[in-house]
């Protein structure tokens, strides 16, 4: 008859179940853009975390499949508290500027009128409501950033020309893509962890999909692009 759980063990696994159910809630109100609900729920979720890792797993006593199964689980926390505490300052830091991650620029007017076309009536001629004035038209406070050929100061650029042709990726780096990845191109790029992407509508509103994960960016060839 196999013995019964350590309460411990039972505390950690409690713990991780519920810091999980509050970071994947908080994940779907975070890609909806209700970040205020998930930075609590993220934050929520951190306690759980923090609370099964203050458990004790070492020691005389924490010998046997139940005690690695409890060092395995808080080896996961550990990495899930590092992953949901850089989302968490990127949303306390947008939060702290007001939602704002681009400085405003003032509205522009155009000096010149609006010239709108006069709705038809059912019967054919003018309609005689009037059309509404023109107010003119104006650019977004909120704008993306600019563009620029070169990088600017404190940013790093990742292109392809003409002079040079791609450097095969180590072998050791493409062993992390997927085999379908590793046959169909190049890897040009790849980070493990720590890449947060954002999205930057036509109007300047900025947000962020998901929290940091990895980043791997493959470049295909003519060749692979027309066999698939």
């Amino acid at each position: 008859m196999e013995s019964p759980q350590p309460a411990e063990i039972r505390t950690i696994r409690d713990n991780y179940g519920k810091a999980l159910q509050c970071l994947n809630t908080g994940l779907q109100y975070d890609e909806v853009g209700n970040k205020e609900q998930a930075l609590l729920l993220y934050r929520l979720g951190r306690r759980h975390l923090l609370k099964g890792l203050e458990v004790n797993t070492h020691g005389e006593r924490c010998v046997g499949r139940h005690w690695d199964f409890a060092r395995q689980t808080q080896q996961r926390m550990n990495e899930t508290l590092s992953t949901i505490n850089d989302r968490i300052v990127v949303l306390e830091s947008t939060a702290n500027s007001g939602q704002r991650l681009y400085p405003t620029l003032p509205i522009l007017q155009d000096p010149q009128p609006v010239v709108r076309r006069t709705p038809l009536s059912a019967s054919g001629g003018a309609s005689a409501q009037p059309a509404s004035p023109a107010a003119g038209i104006t650019v977004p406070a909120e704008l993306p950033p600019a563009y620029t050929p070169q990088p600017t100061e404190g940013h790093l650029s990742l292109s392809h020309g003409g002079n040079r042709p791609f450097q095969a990726a180590p072998t050791q780096r493409q062993a992390f893509a997927p085999v379908n990845l590793r046959e169909a191109g190049m890897e040009i790029l790849f980070l493990p962890g720590g890449v947060q992407m954002f999205l930057v509508s036509a109007e300047g509103h900025v947000s962020a999909p998901s929290y940091p994960g990895h980043l791997r960016i493959i470049k295909y060839n003519s060749q692979n692009s027309s066999a698939g």
